[in-house]
């Protein structure tokens, strides 16, 4: 009998503690770009409410793409000097996949690079590029059409891109 409960026992740890039942062994290490807001910006400046937008709107991603689980955020500002650089070159449209260089320096395997265009007050449009920091090459492209420039609308677009990427 007591050789029956050792291998139950032994069985039971096995499949416990299998890949099939732990799920991702380990979560991607990834690089979030900071938000740029393109097309109708009345006098082509970006004004506080959007900055604030765009600040919300960086931090609800970042926030919903760790609870996933799927995902370990890289700390940028370890490389705060480097990240400005590429955050510079990003906002002058001059980066020529810089971001990967960045991804490669801090060592991380995805780099997701979001933007909003808006079309008018009430269109806009949430770009969401996920990149390969090896290769370079497009993982993801997806770009969610909604209604109202305004926090709500911002976030609920945000929160259906990560609602996406874990059902992929």
């Amino acid at each position: 009998m007591p050789i029956l409960f050792q291998a139950f026992v032994f069985l039971f740890l096995t499949f416990l503690f299998s890949p099939v039942f732990a799920g991702d062994a380990a979560a991607i290490r990834i690089i979030v770009m900071p938000y740029k807001l393109q097309g109708d910006l009345a006098g082509n400046k970006i004004d506080s409410e959007h900055q604030k937008r765009l600040y919300l709107a960086d931090k609800t991603l970042r926030t919903g793409l760790q609870q996933t689980q799927r995902y370990d955020l890289v700390d940028v500002p370890a490389s705060l000097e480097f990240s400005n650089q590429v955050t510079t070159a990003l906002s002058n449209n001059a980066c020529d996949r810089c971001e990967v260089a960045l991804a490669k320096k801090l060592n991380a395997k995805q780099i997701v690079v979001p933007w909003v265009y808006r079309l008018s007050q009430l269109v806009l449009t949430m770009h969401f590029v996920v990149l390969d920091a090896e290769s370079g090459k497009t993982v993801l492209k997806k770009a969610l059409d909604f209604r109202g420039d305004n926090d709500q609308s911002w976030e609920r677009a945000i929160r259906f891109f990560v609602k996406s990427v874990i059902t992929k």
